[in-house]
């Protein structure tokens, strides 16, 4: 499991539970986290020279991230790019898949 996964398992199991002031702070915290690196892997450089064509998987996996409600903007926008370019991803392209989507890899 990674830390994002481990993050969104943590925060539902603190949303199951009755609040309280301490709960809300963590839930909050947590939900701050989330949005940080969803920044922060959405705006890291697209460059880096072609890596690969995108795959079914690929395509699958970027149609999510655009539909996630808890993704923050930048990364659903930075999907949509994606889906709408050339068919290509750089490595800059794999590696934004890989810290945004890789609980499920």
């Amino acid at each position: 499991m990674s830390t994002r996964a481990q993050m969104l398992a943590t925060l539902r199991d603190i949303q199951s539970k009755p609040s309280t002031p301490g709960r809300e702070r963590a839930a909050a915290n947590i939900q701050a986290a989330l949005a940080r690196m969803d920044a922060y892997a959405a705006n890291q450089k697209s460059g880096g020279g072609f890596a690969r064509a995108i795959t079914f998987h690929d395509r699958e996996t970027l149609k999510l991230l655009v539909d996630d409600p808890s993704r923050c903007t930048e990364v659903r926008d930075r999907a949509k790019r994606l889906l709408d370019g050339n068919g290509e991803l750089t490595r800059g392209d794999v590696r934004f898949l890989d810290a945004v989507h890789g609980d499920d890899r």
